[in-house]
């Protein structure tokens, strides 16, 4: 059953309208502390990076709130500070690796229900900028802000403490770093970005008492809020509401992987959330979720600040001005234009729309080719693209020649730059290093197709002289 984490991916009590009016004393805050200073505390507590994130009291916080995990089961941190689920113990396939009930869930749908009118216009206002489907990222955003400002009087607390101070991820970057992106990246990026300024503006537009004028205006607040939602937030395609979006505390503890050896399943029911194991594991196996966007590692690197290196095939990143639905079906698809990063081999959907884009010049041509490949008939594909294989090797080779230029480049750029005023730059360096070291592999790949295709022509060009 798939998952995907959203770009990609609090609380279910309503907070009353008077507790948050910016010059009164907020009750949720202790000693009859104004606002301000108590946010103050709060930020100390979830935001600041120079304190550690606390997993004793993460832990202790799941048992009091019902989380229940398997025999063996449990949340550890490495030396660079980051958390994973691991095992103690061998698991067998198929066990309920954690529980997570239903009350400890924050649920986009419920949180749309118990906000109601007092989003409309924000939610109005994102559906006008065609973000419709970030709507429930949206709702979320509002809860998570609102039990921030509860501080310790919320429910969440113990989760929300335990949480990044710090991400990598686009909307962290500053201009420099996001320089040092090549151009697919650079745009995924934007478009993430472009998503946040738009949830600024949104949320000026919710309902007076929803969230107070301090929390409104703290763009490091909102900021960090963001990051949290987008980062673990999850939708399950058989949710009743596709657009529908989940913060599961501890679930959201999983780290990715592709192919994923953990899965999600909702009790029918209880309604409580289950990790279950796909297949047998030990203390040596990683357990791992897959966020989704498998073979785009530029969207891992916008959305949740990290690169995965571990993928076996990438998107080749080229791309078609102006795509049909024929292109489409060709196989114009971020899952089928595919370089292995292991061998720099060449998926066959890369010379396939390649050679739909050059057949443009001779229409007649191009429909023949679209034919044969919707029709399987491979005879007559085979024959076209052994007659435009030179023109369509060459036509890739000058793809992955420039974009290795541009890698380089990038790459320098990182150089160039002070890793302690932008401290991003490790991770971005290693997307870029990613890429340059996949696209030369494909350069010899297709280095060799073109030269023996090139002799093959050559050849033919002389027994035809010959004769």
């Amino acid at each position: 059953m798939m998952i995907y984490r959203l770009l990609s991916t609090l609380a279910l009590c309503s907070v009353s309208a008077v507790a948050f009016q910016v010059k009164r004393n907020n009750p949720l805050c202790y000693h009859g502390q104004a606002l301000g200073k108590c946010q103050q505390s709060i930020r100390d507590t979830i935001m600041d990076p120079t304190i550690s994130r606390d997993l004793d009291s993460f832990k202790s916080w799941t048992k009091e709130n019902g989380v229940l995990l398997a025999d063996g089961l449990d949340l550890s941190s490495s030396p660079d500070g980051d958390w994973f689920i691991s095992l103690s113990k061998p698991i067998n396939e198929a066990q309920v690796l954690m529980t997570i009930p239903k009350e400890l869930r924050l649920s986009s749908t419920t949180i749309r229900d118990e906000l109601g009118s007092d989003v409309g216009k924000a939610v109005e206002y994102l559906q006008s900028k065609k973000l419709d489907e970030q709507s429930h990222q949206f709702y979320l955003w509002i809860r998570i802000l609102q039990e921030y400002e509860k501080g310790e009087a919320s429910k969440w607390h113990g989760w929300m403490k335990s949480l990044p101070r710090t991400f990598n991820s686009a909307v962290s970057m500053d201009e420099e770093e996001l320089e040092c992106l090549p151009p697919f990246a650079w745009s995924l990026a934007k478009m993430v970005r472009l998503h946040h300024e738009a949830f600024l503006e949104a949320i000026k537009m919710i309902a007076e008492g929803v969230l107070s004028d301090e929390t409104k205006a703290d763009k490091e607040v909102l900021l960090w809020a963001f990051n949290v939602v987008f980062t673990r937030c999850w939708g399950k395609e058989d949710f009743d509401d596709k657009n529908r979006h989940d913060l599961v505390p501890m679930g959201d503890m999983f780290n990715h992987g592709d192919p994923p050896n953990t899965f999600i399943d909702y009790d029918e029911d209880t309604d409580e959330c289950h990790i279950i194991l796909k297949e047998d594991a030990d203390p040596s196996t990683p357990l791992k979720l897959s966020y989704g966007h498998s073979r785009v590692p530029s969207k891992f690197l916008s959305i949740f600040g990290f690169v995965d290196e571990s993928q076996t095939e990438i998107f080749c990143q080229m791309l078609v001005t102006n795509p049909t639905k024929k292109h489409v079906e060709i196989g114009y698809d971020t899952d089928k234009m595919l370089f292995d990063t292991r061998d720099g081999t060449i998926a066959d959907a890369i010379f396939d729309v390649t050679l739909y884009s050059i057949l443009e010049q001779v229409p007649e041509l191009q429909e023949k080719f679209y034919r044969a490949h919707v029709d399987k008939d491979k005879e007559t594909k085979g024959y076209l693209r052994q007659q435009y294989h030179l023109e369509t090797c060459i036509m890739i080779k000058n793809h992955i020649d420039s974009s290795l230029k541009i890698f380089e480049d990038v790459l320098q750029k990182c150089v160039n730059l002070n890793p302690v005023e932008h401290p991003r730059l490790e991770t971005i360096y290693k997307h870029n290093l990613f890429f340059h070291q996949t696209f030369h592999k494909a350069q010899g790949t297709i280095n060799a197709m073109t030269k023996e295709e090139m002799m093959i022509r050559k050849e033919r060009e002389n027994s035809v002289a010959a004769s």
